[in-house]
């Protein structure tokens, strides 16, 4: 288990649109979703050029978020890229109430992975 951190509240987000957390102790950078689906965390680092950009994509109705400089769609579920062969780190998102939490690493892995 990592650490468990409060970075916003339910209320921040707005429905299918991105909101940017820097979390500064572990140098992360996390875009977190609300969707009809759930609350969902991942990455904001997109990996096909390292741009910070994933909180400004837009959520499709497939609970996919597209990064809005690439083009590159991601799974909010998994981060695995739709059609591709790479993924971005999620993180465990946990709701207290209006309080939403992310399970964080004690030791920070790779923001993508190829398969």
């Amino acid at each position: 288990m990592g650490i468990i951190k409060e970075v916003c509240l339910i209320s921040d987000l707005k429905n299918r649109r991105g909101k940017k957390i820097v979390v500064e102790e572990l140098d992360l950078e996390i875009a977190i979703f609300k969707t009809e689906k759930g609350i969902f965390s991942l990455s904001n680092i997109c990996p096909h050029q390292h741009a910070h950009v994933i909180s400004d994509g837009f959520v499709d109705e497939d609970n996919c978020v597209t990064c809005p400089l690439h083009n590159w769609t991601f799974n909010l579920e998994d981060g695995k890229v739709v059609g591709g062969v790479a993924a971005i780190k999620t993180y465990k998102t946990i709701i207290e109430g209006e309080k939403v939490l992310l399970e964080l690493p004690d030791n920070e892995t790779p923001l993508w992975m190829d398969f």
